[in-house]
């Protein structure tokens, strides 16, 4: 469950709503010419007080699982006032059924949400909302469509500059004491001079970096004796910026496996990546943010790398225009590279997608590039799948509007260029000057190696 400062902010908002809703409502039955009765006012506050408890419920069981019956159970008999002492209410009943007693199968969770107009009134009403608790390999792990403050920005992502407008977001270095990321303004939220609604703009010029820890909390110095992932503590001493994460779980040979699910727009520009298991040299230090020194993987779109053949010339994918291509890279000291352990295409192995290290290999064929043209990147919307798995990563894209559902790209196999890294963050850069428009990043469990036909996050 979440913690009181986050359930206190959402039931702030569902007050909102309620007042608001309520106020509408009024309004409409006086338009309609009567005066709206005693008995209706208190009808209709109490609906919306049952409205505002299921959309509660349905916040503050964000990412729970069949894992979670208990702390479903424990929200039953859960009461809480909407608008201060003597207002609006709502009291929830939790039904959680588990027909089959087995929690590796979905269960049902039958939310049943009384309202009430004020204490001590007694014209109820009751909603009912049947949730569907997906096995722990299927979770919801995390997901943000941008559409938050920048204070929750902020402590969630490590991004930019305190140079720039956000301020708050805490800085990383490309390689000595050269500063990188914001400092030229290259990522806009919604609620900043030029920011679209629900729509994360990054890019322009330069390279923008985004990342998300993919532990329960970056946990760096606090004061002593204190919990080193309670945020407000730790933010009060400036060298101190503690980092919420998405939390994977390690399977029982310490991978972490996760489905990244990203829809983006490409503007103009080179292209852009999504970071997989990656992470910087020392998290543990709060003086040491270096995305110079990051490691790990990166999935990309590049307009100018070229499609390079793989050993098997079979499973090579001819295109359109000879140009750009999907690229999967290692990324050593901050750059997408093919440094030491590089040994890619020493085995054909036959569908495999390889890593691209042309600075490794002379004399390759320089093939046509992905099947789609460049000017397709720049017509629309797409969706990323990325479905990393001990030691491989499936990746699909979908071309929305072309009613074709998500393309397999091909299926990464991280082992083929060294030893493999097997847990870590998860991000999104820019490169080579271009800009993108991120509309939303999910973040899901996926313990059974899962595609868009299984998974309980395709669309």
């Amino acid at each position: 469950m979440k913690g009181r400062a986050g359930l206190s902010a959402v039931t702030v908002s569902l007050m909102m709503l309620v007042l608001a809703g309520l106020g509408a409502a009024i309004a409409g039955l006086a338009a309609g010419g009567a005066a709206p009765s005693v008995s209706a006012r208190r009808g209709l506050a109490a609906w919306y007080a049952a409205r505002a408890g299921v959309a509660w419920a349905a916040q503050a069981t964000e990412g729970y699982t069949t894992a979670d019956r208990e702390r479903w159970l424990a929200l039953d008999g859960t009461s809480l006032e909407l608008a201060g002492t003597g207002g609006p209410r709502f009291s929830i009943a939790i039904n959680y059924s588990d027909p089959d007693d087995d929690s590796a199968t979905a269960d049902s969770v039958t939310v049943s949400v009384t309202g009430l107009p004020a204490a001590g009134g007694v014209e109820s009403r009751t909603l009912r909302a049947v949730f569907t608790a997906p096995p722990p390999g299927e979770a919801l792990l995390f997901e943000d469509h941008f559409e938050g403050d920048m204070a929750g920005f902020d402590q969630r992502y490590l991004a930019g500059s305190p140079a720039s407008a956000h301020g708050g977001i805490v800085p990383y270095t490309t390689g000595g004491a050269v500063p990188g990321g914001d400092v030229d303004g290259l990522l806009t939220l919604a609620e900043e001079t030029g920011g679209s609604p629900s729509v994360l703009v990054m890019g322009g010029e330069g390279e923008a970096r985004l990342s998300l820890f993919s532990g329960e909390c970056l946990k760096w110095s606090a004061a002593p004796g204190a919990d080193p992932c309670a945020y407000p503590e730790c933010e009060s001493r400036g060298e101190c910026r503690a980092r919420e994460g998405f939390n994977a779980p390690l399977d029982e040979d310490g991978y972490q496996n996760y489905f990244i699910k990203a829809r983006v727009r490409l503007n103009f520009g080179s292209g852009y990546g999504i970071y997989f298991r990656s992470g910087y040299a020392d998290e543990s230090d709060p003086a040491a943010i270096d995305f110079g020194s990051l490691s790990g993987y990166a999935w990309q779109y590049d307009a100018a790398l070229g499609y390079l053949a793989p050993c098997d010339l079979a499973s090579a994918v001819f295109g359109a225009d000879g140009v750009g291509t999907l690229a999967a890279r290692k990324i050593h000291g901050g750059s997408e590279t093919c440094a030491d352990e590089c040994g890619v295409y020493s085995l054909p192995t036959s569908g495999a997608y390889p890593f691209f290290c042309p600075e490794n290999r002379t004399g390759l064929e320089q093939l046509s590039g992905w099947r789609w043209n460049n000017a397709d990147w720049y017509a629309g919307w797409n969706v990323i799948y990325l479905y990393v798995y001990k030691g491989s990563a499936k990746v699909y894209v979908e071309r929305e509007g072309q009613g074709l559902g998500p393309e397999m790209t091909g299926t990464v196999d991280l082992g083929a260029i060294g030893t493999a890294r097997a847990a870590g963050s998860i991000g999104v850069r820019v490169f080579g000057g271009a800009r993108i428009e991120l509309d939303y990043l999910r973040v899901y469990g996926n313990d059974a190696n899962h595609d868009p036909s299984t998974f309980a996050g395709a669309p």
